[in-house]
């Protein structure tokens, strides 16, 4: 069976914190001119994602002889805030980043994207 999923990617909390040095969060909304003279587009921080939320399920999916489809576009932003809730983040993941840590996260033997 062929199965697509839609992953949620954990990002470091201390890039959202209030206050953090680290932070790449983008507060409020930011443009900027395209290059190419094509108009303007919003600007959006990509940080690196650190864990693959969903990864035991796609895991034991594939175990059992499915073909998963997973961390397409680079998944959902997410981070744990300080009461453990999942937020939400206005953010773009790499997805060759998103799907090389998925790839060693389950353990993969080999992984296409």
């Amino acid at each position: 069976m062929i199965l697509r999923l839609l992953s949620q990617l954990n990002l470091s909390a201390d890039l959202f914190e209030r206050g953090s040095r680290a932070s790449c969060k983008i507060r409020g909304i930011n443009f900027k001119e395209d290059p190419r003279k094509r108009g303007w587009r919003r600007v959006v921080p990509s940080p690196n994602p650190v864990d693959i939320l969903n990864k035991k399920v796609i895991r034991d999916l594939v175990k059992r002889g499915n073909i998963v489809i997973a961390a397409g576009g680079g998944g959902v932003p997410v981070y744990r805030d300080e009461k453990k809730s999942l937020v939400g983040v206005e953010a773009v993941i790499d997805k060759d980043l998103a799907s090389a840590l998925l790839a060693i996260e389950i353990g993969a033997d080999a992984f296409s994207f």
